[in-house]
């Protein structure tokens, strides 16, 4: 049965050995004195369902509920006015409890033997419904990082991108600026005319054509 923090050294049974059978309502929730919250037959340790099935998601409510008991189970036992049995209600926020385990022999009724209390567990206060964020955009903190690398990453490389156009044409405007001069220079054998005796010239041709000259001769009379 579930208790107050507080109620280290509490008594579950009378003198006589008998188990105390406070209920939740009378005890108000455990703060006058520890109540019963839930009773159950011990199964022989040969008829328990294997834990290594656990992992199977079929069975594994099935195996669990064979071993645990759960404290503030029930939710509609405080409401429900034909509700008979014992009322394992849910705990209340923001409070500190204990808890220990009772064997009560079914033939005498008495108690057997218990477990000591246990330490202190504390609840935490439920958030209320219309508290809770359901809106499916928000992000952590590491998804607002990567988000914010993701939407500068495109900037960078159209940097990169109009960097590279950029030296590509200067590049070729470099190029187009540079001037080749080639000179040429060329030989013309004049052959020797019959019946004289001139020497032969080599004209050179440096650069372009100039203006040819033209000579005529006339023959004097006496």
């Amino acid at each position: 049965p579930p208790a107050p923090a507080g109620s280290r050294n509490a008594s579950v049974q009378d003198g006589s050995k008998t188990p105390l059978s406070s209920t939740f309502q009378q005890t108000e929730g455990g703060r006058t004195g520890p109540y019963r919250a839930a009773a159950f037959d011990l199964s022989p340790c040969s008829d328990l369902p294997s834990l290594d099935a656990v992992g199977d998601v079929s069975q594994a409510l099935q195996i669990l509920n064979a071993y645990l008991v759960r404290v503030g189970a029930n939710s509609t036992c405080l409401w429900d006015p034909n509700f008979q049995g014992l009322c394992n209600p849910p705990l209340s926020g923001a409070t500190e409890y204990r808890f220990k385990y009772v064997l009560v022999n079914m033939s005498t009724g008495l108690v057997q033997d218990q477990t000591l209390w246990s330490d202190p567990i504390r609840t935490k206060w439920l958030t209320p419904h219309s508290g809770i964020d359901t809106w499916p955009g928000r992000r952590s903190g590491g998804m607002i990082v990567i988000t914010s690398i993701l939407g500068s990453l495109p900037f960078f490389l159209l940097l990169g991108f109009a960097g590279a156009i950029v030296l590509s044409l200067l590049d070729t405007g470099s190029s187009d600026g540079e001037t080749t001069h080639d000179s040429q220079i060329t030989q013309e054998a004049v052959p020797k005319s019959l019946g004289t005796s001139e020497p032969s010239y080599t004209s050179v041709n440096r650069g372009p054509a100039l203006d040819r000259a033209e000579v005529y001769s006339s023959k004097f009379q006496d």
